[in-house]
């Protein structure tokens, strides 16, 4: 089970959902310096002490991390980081 588990609706379409979602990665790697590449339609996500998953549908954002017992005490200020910034790009 994840850790941080983060769903947003939004009506981008799916290219510029992925832009979002590129977006997102591109912040947590200079805060946290985490790594993210595609693999399909899926955006991993992974660094010292996380590993996870952004999928960005036509409808839909979708973050999901597993995070390890160090890193576990930063879960608030990480998943308060990507609400965050989905909603400010979402307009929520």
């Amino acid at each position: 089970m994840p850790h941080i588990d983060v769903r947003r609706r939004h009506d981008l379409g799916r290219d510029a959902a992925r832009t979002l979602a590129t977006d997102l990665a591109a912040d947590l790697e200079r805060e946290y310096g985490v790594r993210a590449n595609w693999d399909g339609e899926v955006l991993r996500i992974s660094g010292r002490g996380v590993k996870g998953d952004v999928v960005a549908t036509d409808t839909e954002f979708r973050v999901q991390a597993s995070l390890s017992m160090m890193m576990r005490p930063l879960r608030s200020t990480l998943e308060r980081e990507i609400e965050r910034t989905l909603d400010e790009a979402l307009g929520g």
